[in-house]
């Protein structure tokens, strides 16, 4: 009799165990409530090019993206498929463009190396549905972006050569504008495996409409030396950019804790 009785408790009981470690909400009755995700992203592009004068975004050369953004998503669960959540994310923008010409018809050599950087921190308190399918979420929902974007800083040393010179020409340049910021309404969706009922791995994609307001008192100072000559001019003027637009597509991928 006990042989036969222990197979069916066994069996009965296999439905409860399975609802308490399934890698959805559910387990001993409730639900997690927190979920948190660090996450590395890629970085928004910059919005007004104009700003940036022969800059490694329009020269051609040897173009290297250093850039890197790195955050966390914070969500906390209403009840088991809806929550309110909020994305932190640093960005740190860093190109580098290498560029050395030469000119076969004068002979006349030139090099430049330039850097552009620039510091971005974004908040977007969101909505999210998700939806639950034994290891697997798919989620999507609704955001309000914010963007603080400082200065963008602009940096650059070359040298010229012609034939017969006897000594090079050196150039080097500094240039600052202004930062501003962006506001706006985006959608964003993506996918979560977990691995256990804590832990998992995913990715998400966003964009966003938004108005994006930059600028403000552009300086810069230029100097170039050759033997014992040297020149410099600084200069400033006030401009600023505004508009409204759609945002390209942002990725991310995170791994992600649930309690």
């Amino acid at each position: 009799m006990k042989r036969i009785f222990l197979p069916l408790f066994i069996l009965s009981s296999f439905p409860a165990f399975a609802q308490m470690n399934c890698p959805t909400f559910t387990r001993y009755g409730g639900f997690d409530r927190w979920e948190i995700s660090p996450l590395v992203s890629t970085v928004d592009p910059y919005p007004f090019d104009e700003f940036v004068l022969s800059s490694a975004y329009l020269s051609a050369g040897d173009l290297r993206d250093h850039s890197l953004a790195a955050g966390v998503i914070v969500k906390f669960f209403l009840d088991e498929n809806i929550a309110v959540r909020l994305k932190l994310i640093f960005a740190n923008r860093s190109l580098q463009n290498l560029v050395s010409i030469i000119d076969t018809s004068s002979g006349n050599t030139h090099s430049d190396n330039e850097k552009v950087t620039q510091t971005l921190f974004k908040i977007a308190p969101g909505f999210q549905w998700t939806f639950f399918e034994n290891h697997i979420s798919f989620y999507g929902g609704f955001e309000a972006p914010f963007t603080l974007q400082n200065d963008l800083t602009q940096v650059g040393s070359g040298i010229d050569l012609a034939p017969g010179d006897t000594a090079p020409t050196f150039h080097s340049f500094h240039r600052t504008v202004p930062g501003g910021y962006s506001a706006g309404i985006g959608i964003f969706g993506g996918s979560t495996y977990y691995f256990t009922h804590f832990f998992g791995a995913g990715f998400e994609l966003s964009a966003a409409y938004q108005y994006t307001s930059i600028g403000g008192l552009i300086t810069s100072s230029d100097a170039s030396a050759s033997g014992s000559s040297t020149a410099i001019a600084i200069s400033s003027y006030v401009e600023t950019q505004e508009r409204f637009g759609f945002t390209p597509v942002q990725a991310l991928i995170f791994v992600t804790f649930r309690f």
